[in-house]
């Protein structure tokens, strides 16, 4: 299957989030954020595609996004940068699926005036489930080389600060029945 998306918007008070001329002693590295309504065009594209094939299944995801603000033609603040997920699994015939990925993120370009730019990252993610009876079994394993990045989309790589490094996920997903008897 696959999937393609385009948009292009054009926004009168559009609210964005962004930087102010204001100063504080305890905000993101000092900058105060505001949020604005300003006039504004956004346009992106958006795109995925999956096979399956047996036991095996394969998915990508890409997308490139921008927004602007119409008055300074600068770019407004936290636009996602290009982005791209690949994604390969293989379900076994005891319930249990393993799957392997990578995340890789572009260099942020559209910024605004008082924005600094963030460098791209590629990240690599590894997961195993497993069905039973009771429910599903998750083990997620994020950036697992373990990769310093920014993410561009947070106020807080204002302070230099990586986003996350390697991170674990465990988890159990089940559904609860609840039946409801009639009282007569």
């Amino acid at each position: 299957s696959w999937r393609v998306q385009l948009f292009l918007a054009m926004h009168k008070d559009f609210i964005a989030l962004g930087p102010s001329g204001g100063f504080a002693a305890i905000s993101h590295a000092g900058l105060v954020y505001t949020f604005t309504a300003v006039d504004a065009v956004r346009t992106g594209l958006e795109s995925s595609i999956s096979r399956v094939a047996g036991a095996w299944s394969a998915s990508a995801e890409a997308s490139i996004l921008g927004q602007w603000d119409i008055a300074t033609g600068l770019g407004l603040p936290f636009t996602a940068p290009p982005q791209l997920r690949l994604n390969l699994e293989h379900e076994f015939t005891n319930n249990h699926l393993l799957s392997m990925g990578c995340h890789g993120m572009g260099n942020a370009r559209i910024t605004a005036r008082n924005e600094a730019s963030t460098e791209g990252a590629f990240l690599c993610e590894m997961g195993w489930k497993t069905h039973r009876k009771g429910g599903t079994w998750s083990l997620d394993i994020h950036n697992v080389f373990n990769v310093a990045w920014l993410d561009h989309t947070s106020a807080y790589r204002a302070l230099g600060l990586v986003a996350q490094g390697r991170w674990i996920e465990i988890s159990f997903n089940t559904t609860m029945k609840h039946n409801k008897k009639s009282n007569n």
